[in-house]
């Protein structure tokens, strides 16, 4: 079971959570390994009940039936453009085409 969650995830996103999780394990001593995947399976457990639990409530269910797909694209757009933004990345990218 373990190797399929394992197969089904770097399948899925395995680019983001390499690029992630890559840096983050190597910069952290040993000891605090067990606590950040401790840490991430419990917040695993808490989004996902809470996720079904938004998801079977009729309004939300029919909300996400019809706009779902739609409102995934919005939502990755926004991140994207987010962190674009946070990180300075748009500004740069500015100052480069006026420079």
């Amino acid at each position: 079971m373990i190797a399929s969650v394992v197969l089904i995830t770097v399948a899925t996103c395995g680019a983001d959570n390499i690029g992630i999780y890559v840096p983050l394990f190597t910069t952290v001593a040993t000891s605090q390994i067990p606590l950040i995947l401790i840490t991430f399976a419990g917040m695993v457990v808490v989004f996902w009940e809470l996720g079904f639990r938004l998801a079977t409530l009729p309004v939300i269910a029919g909300v996400l039936e019809k706009w779902g797909r739609h409102l995934t694209v919005v939502v990755y757009i926004l991140l994207g453009g987010y962190i674009l933004w946070d990180n300075g990345t748009i500004h740069q990218l500015l100052r480069w085409l006026w420079t």
